[in-house]
């Protein structure tokens, strides 16, 4: 049960909420503006989950009728970069952009609930 929730400004494709809960760890619930968005992101942070630091899935809801579908996610510990970004943390932050940037799929087109569909 939570005992608090946040909403989370910055996010800008989606709903985002920040879940304080009386065990003491925090949660985050994301609701994507559309479905194919949440499939999307589902497949990614599973597949980058062994590459980058991102939050793990810890549930996903395909929604129903009434209520848009969902993804609570980890969170991850650190402090966000609001200030000035010294050197080890510029240097640290374009490790992780080239990283992303090596991910390879097999090919043009985008993952899916169900696994990777082709664009044509």
């Amino acid at each position: 049960m939570p005992l608090s929730i946040d909403n989370v400004p910055e996010s800008f494709s989606s709903q985002v909420y920040k879940l304080n809960l009386t065990s003491g760890e925090t949660v985050y619930a994301k609701i994507p503006y559309n479905r194919d968005k949440l499939y999307v992101e589902y497949r990614m942070l599973e597949m980058l989950r062994q590459i980058l630091p991102v939050p793990k899935v810890l549930d996903f809801w395909s929604g129903d009728d009434l209520v848009s579908d969902a993804l609570l996610l980890s969170e991850i510990k650190g402090i966000p970069c609001t200030g000035a970004i010294d050197d080890e943390l510029a240097f640290q932050i374009g490790v992780f952009h080239a990283t992303l940037h090596e991910v390879k799929t097999p090919g043009y087109g985008v993952e899916v609930l169900d696994g990777f569909q082709f664009s044509n």
